[in-house]
């Protein structure tokens, strides 16, 4: 388009059509950003979450044993 004085003027309603028209990624682009990701999520649970499991079962077994006995101790203190 040209403005007066010979001067160009540029047409903003085609830049507009152009980054609507890149917006949605291609296929490849999508499916690149998950690579790896279920090699990931194993190394998460042997890594961390096993381990948090096989201290807490036993530590839980011991809070277990000491509510008990606490609350036996709780309970019959009154008849003794």
């Amino acid at each position: 388009m040209i403005g007066g004085a010979g001067h160009t003027v540029p047409d903003l309603n085609s830049g507009v059509q152009l980054m609507q028209r890149s917006r949605r990624p291609t296929r490849a682009v999508r499916w690149r950003g998950r690579s790896g990701a279920a090699s990931l999520d194993y190394v998460l649970i042997l890594g961390v979450v096993l381990p948090i499991v096989a201290f807490v079962l036993p530590a839980s077994r011991v809070a277990v044993q000491a509510s008990f006995a606490w609350f036996c101790r709780i309970t019959s203190s009154p008849f003794l």
